[in-house]
Formats: structure tokens, sequence, C-alpha cells
């Protein structure tokens, strides 16, 4: 759920710095920012959940992921209060520097689905899983020409 409920907070913020550009529009920025805010709660809860069942080396790039973000909802956090209190221009830079945090966490939450297949995808190449060794599969003679087998494989490490 967590790649799906990132969507919202996201969105939100990147359409509150469409708006910080665009003249009279900061009540409906400062409005996206708290919409932002709230949903990223549960996005960060389902994110913990999934984090639970990592592996090692997963975990440690998670937790990347996990304080980059945390920076960019108090930086949001920080713009939500600039806006209220009547200060837009304070509050579009600090929603500019959260923008910029949760983008590096997203590109890091990117990194762990993709290239260490985190998540529903767990087919992915994944070399500590299998280590680089040659592995006995069978003879020659095992395998019948021209058509499919089954065969249990066991992995030994």
């Amino acid at each position: 759920m967590h790649p799906l409920m990132v969507q919202l907070p996201l969105g939100s913020w990147m359409s509150a710095s469409v708006l910080d550009f665009v003249p009279g529009q900061q009540r409906a920025a400062r409005t996206l920012v708290g919409v932002g805010l709230v949903a990223a709660l549960p996005a960060a809860a389902a994110g913990w959940t999934d984090w639970a069942e990592l592996r090692r080396r997963q975990m440690r790039v998670g937790l990347v992921h996990a304080a980059s973000n945390a920076v960019g909802v108090a930086l949001y956090g920080v713009s939500f209060a600039a806006r209220a209190r009547g200060r837009f221009a304070r509050g579009r830079m600090w929603g500019l520097a959260g923008l910029a945090a949760v983008s590096v966490g997203g590109a890091v939450g990117g990194h762990m689905a993709f290239r260490q297949a985190s998540g529903a995808n767990h087919a992915e190449h994944v070399p500590e899983l299998l280590g680089t060794d040659w592995h006995r599969l069978g003879d020659l003679t095992d395998f019948p020409v021209g058509a499919p087998c089954a065969a249990i494989w066991v992995m030994s490490r």
C-alpha cells in the first residue's frame, strides 16, 4: 500500500509548489501543504509496515529513505506554519526545501523497489539471495531435449 499512499502527499506538495508561483493562490497552496502533511502520516505507517518485512541490506536503505522523508515532512510543517502566519515567501522557501528532501527520499525508495527488489516484485535479480558461484543443476542427460521439465532445487550456503 505504501507506493500507492505516497501519491497523495507528493501530489499535494508538487501542486502547492506550482500554485506558489501563481499570483493570488497562497491560500490554495497552504491548503495543499496541509493535505500533504495529513496524508503523509498513513503513508509513513504503511512504509514502516513494509520496512519490517525487508532483508537487512534493504532495511538500511529503508532507514535512509525514511529519514529523508521525515526531514521533508518536518520542512513542510515549518512551511505550513509560516504560511499560516502570513509569511508566504518564507513558506514557499521551506516548501521547496521540503520538496527537495522528499524527492531524494523518493529516489532512494525507487532504488529500493527497482534495484533491491523490495515490495511487491520479488522476481527481480537480487544477488545476495543466490550468490555469485556456479550452481549444479544436474547432468545434461537429466534434461530432455525440446520439453520443459520440473526439478526441485535446494540452495545451500
